[in-house]
């Protein structure tokens, strides 16, 4: 304890261990819930820069903050479990790319698919709607299921036969 607070809840104290002073909640000090949250925003900072990101502010909650990507500039609220494991992207880059790749095969991307690996397009050509996957997008390994022949469409020779003992 070095001094008073703010008020009469309130007085300023100095971690023994890092030597930072912080105002403290004097219930929250006698429950001997004591973090250095000065220590806490370097973690956060240094866990942020490892990652590519400059750590901006809190979040939604909690367990995210408030990032900026070193390399776009976009900002996105992340969760910093996922900061700490260096398991980030910038979620609007890759929908930039989606959209570029999409283009370059004569696909317009209009939405979100069934799951994160498909997503759906408009052909440019005839105006039908698929979803596809993306990685086929990028590889240019699809075709449009309304316009062109496919075995859905052409007859079978495969014949189930019943078998009788």
């Amino acid at each position: 304890l070095i001094g008073k607070g703010r008020n009469h809840k309130y007085r300023t104290y100095r971690h023994d261990k890092c030597k930072h002073e912080e105002e403290k909640l004097i219930g929250i000090v006698r429950e001997g819930n004591v973090k250095c949250y000065i220590c806490l925003q370097i973690k956060y900072e240094k866990e942020a820069k490892a990652a590519g990101l400059t750590l901006i502010g809190d979040a939604k909650d909690s367990h995210y903050r408030t990032y900026r990507f070193n390399k776009c500039g976009h900002e996105e609220e992340i969760q910093m479990s996922l900061v700490r494991r260096k398991s980030v992207r910038c979620d609007q880059c890759l929908q930039i790319k989606w959209e570029k790749e999409a283009k370059a095969v004569g696909l317009t991307l209009i939405g979100e698919g069934r799951n994160n690996m498909h997503r759906t397009y408009r052909f440019d050509k005839c105006g039908h709607e698929q979803e596809i996957h993306t990685g086929a997008v990028r590889i240019n390994s699809f075709i449009c299921n309304t316009c062109e022949e496919t075995s859905r469409d052409l007859p079978s020779k495969v014949y189930l036969l019943k078998i009788l003992c």
